[in-house]
């Protein structure tokens, strides 16, 4: 989110230095451009990661992944991914190097 808001900013600076050619961009155009386009940004951004929570939580568009470890705490983090459907990761295989 932090970066849909500089990048905003830093557009909406560009026209300001540029609205010496332009007779549309005056201040209040600008605070309104920034905002409008703020406002449309986080929200497309958040629509997005709306549907791929939905997607993913039903097993769509989901990464294979190999977890490579040793112990117990290979098993933990492949049960955590596993359970976090919403990250969009299958655990495929759990390779453990204590075993080998």
């Amino acid at each position: 989110m932090r970066e849909i808001f500089l990048a905003t900013t830093l557009i909406t600076g560009v026209l300001l230095i540029w609205s010496v050619r332009m007779a549309l961009a005056t201040t209040e155009f600008l605070i309104l451009f920034w905002l409008f386009t703020s406002i449309v940004l986080v929200l497309g951004r958040a629509a997005g990661h709306s549907v791929l929570y939905f997607a993913r939580s039903r097993g769509r568009n989901l990464r294979n992944i190999i977890v490579v470890g040793e112990g117990k705490d290979v098993t933990a983090l492949a049960e955590r991914i596993e359970k976090e459907t919403s990250l969009g990761y299958r655990v495929v295989r759990i390779i453990n190097t204590e075993e080998v």
